[in-house]
């Protein structure tokens, strides 16, 4: 899909960001979540990308577009080509604040521009080309591309909190914090997407957490620090771990 404005003497170009049908990536580095695409009112549902003339300004361009498809994209980036050569795109704007609608001016010539969401490490999709494939990265991008299919269904190991989920780290392993049902494990606390899972504070932790005067990496009472980590009377404790010897000794 796509809309032609003129402007002057120029023709303007509005790509809808176009559905992938399997991921693309040039993502390197551990588990990077992959971004969608904004709708094109076909394949991605919700309201496609527009360019309208500022009423303000004669050389200026209002752009509106919907929501991504992937909850976990909170950003977007605008992009900007040369007509008749569609891998001529740069960016114009890396991030308009989380907002689905810009003002910008008008460049020289016949342009084309699309939108790209992102999730602040990597960029969705570039809309389609003719022939129906991911259009490609071009002069300039903003942030590495790892699109991910706005068909697939939610599901654990996807790094995106999904109804039902409490986390998602991007894995369906048990043990790490996340269990493999993407629900967070006792002792654990996780945040973000994808979920970053750190163990609770505990006594035998060795660690001297809040309420606790000592911790010698075991909840064993009779040595010095109690099964409540509490020094016991008589000792005295230093150090994470602690090291508790008699007092006097």
């Amino acid at each position: 899909m796509f809309v032609l404005l003129r402007v002057g003497t120029a023709l303007v170009l509005a790509l809808a960001s176009g559905l992938l049908f399997s991921s693309v990536s040039n993502a390197a580095g551990p588990q990077h979540l992959p971004a969608g695409a904004v709708p094109t009112g076909a394949t991605v549902p919700g309201a496609p990308f527009t360019i309208a003339r500022s009423p303000s300004a004669p050389d200026g361009l209002v752009l509106n577009w919907d929501q991504s498809c992937r909850v976990t994209d909170t950003d977007y980036e605008v992009y900007e080509g040369m007509l008749g050569n569609f891998t001529t795109h740069v960016p114009v704007l890396c991030s308009t604040g989380g907002a689905t609608g810009v003002t910008i001016a008008a460049a020289t010539g016949s342009r084309y521009y699309f939108i790209v969401p992102h999730n602040g490490t990597n960029g969705g999709s570039y809309g389609s080309a003719s022939a129906g494939t991911e259009r490609p990265l071009g002069v300039a991008s903003c942030r590495a591309k790892s699109v991910a299919s706005c068909s697939s269904q939610p599901a654990c190991g996807d790094g995106a909190l999904d109804p039902g989920e409490t986390c998602d780290d991007f894995n369906a392993n048990p043990g790490d914090g996340c269990s493999a049902a993407c629900l967070v494990e006792p002792g654990y606390t996780c945040v973000g997407q994808p979920s970053v899972c750190t163990p609770q504070p505990a006594c035998g932790d060795g660690a001297l957490d809040p309420g606790e005067t000592c911790d010698d990496f075991n909840a064993n009472s009779g040595d010095g620090c109690s099964a409540a980590c509490l020094v016991e009377p008589g000792y005295t404790c230093v150090g994470q771990p602690s090291v508790c010897t008699p007092q006097g000794s």
